[in-house]
């Protein structure tokens, strides 16, 4: 029997699209604030910004209603950390949006309140997440909001799914192309979705390799 029924990256990939749009209408009604539980992830991990990336910050009005956005119908997930590039975020915190850099986002899955830990072997835990994307490839539809690319790498860490989808940029559809991992790390099922403005196939590899670099930086920085 599984642990659960997953459908993991598919969510994840479609409420960041969600949010885009709730941040870009500005509207706090349908942002849901992130659970108290996120600021226990400081003792169980260590997480490392990538160079020149900055977290956003709760306590200012502007990162608290994009990190809210984000939160919102999480479908499951608690949305741990977001790195923005640190110049593009204090622009963002002037109204001034631009998805031209690189940005991380790292969720974790939540059941019950708290954070959901198998009991698995690596490699069955990413045997699995194929086996549901696969089956969740088939089963969405053509009108979905988000395009799915499928796999776009694997190795003995993380699976990783490719998907664009739009996003207002200063008033304006922008593309937004998305790798998003899944992975066991001491037992906690986390997902991490790099994601900037699509900019064709070469960027999206880039955007894979940079998603391995911050999967190995999570592993080297948290050793069992």
């Amino acid at each position: 029997m599984r642990a659960c029924r997953l459908i993991p990256a598919f969510a994840v990939l479609l409420t960041l699209s969600a949010a885009g749009h709730a941040v870009a209408a500005g509207d706090p009604a349908n942002a849901m604030p992130p659970p108290a539980e996120t600021e226990a992830v400081w003792a169980l991990l260590k997480l490392t910004p990538p160079a020149h990336d900055c977290p956003l910050d709760p306590r200012l009005d502007a990162d608290y209603l994009a990190l809210a956005a984000m939160s919102y119908a999480r479908q499951g997930s608690d949305l741990l950390v977001l790195w923005r590039d640190c110049k593009t975020l204090l622009a963002s915190r002037t109204g001034l949006e631009d998805y031209s850099k690189l940005s991380v986002a790292v969720t974790a899955k939540i059941k019950d309140g708290h954070f959901l830990r198998l009991r698995m072997k690596q490699a069955d835990f990413l045997a699995m997440i194929d086996r549901e994307i696969a089956e969740s490839m088939s089963a969405v539809g053509a009108n979905a909001p988000v395009r799915f690319l499928g796999a776009v790498g694997r190795d003995t860490d993380a699976t990783y799914l490719g998907a664009v989808y739009h996003q207002s940029e200063n008033g304006k559809d922008a593309l937004i192309a998305t790798v998003l991992a899944s992975t066991l790390l001491k037992g906690m099922y986390l997902e991490i979705s790099v994601f900037q403005k699509f900019d064709g196939d070469a960027k999206l590899s880039a955007q894979t390799s940079y998603a391995q670099q911050i999967i190995r930086q999570l592993f080297a920085d948290n050793p069992d």
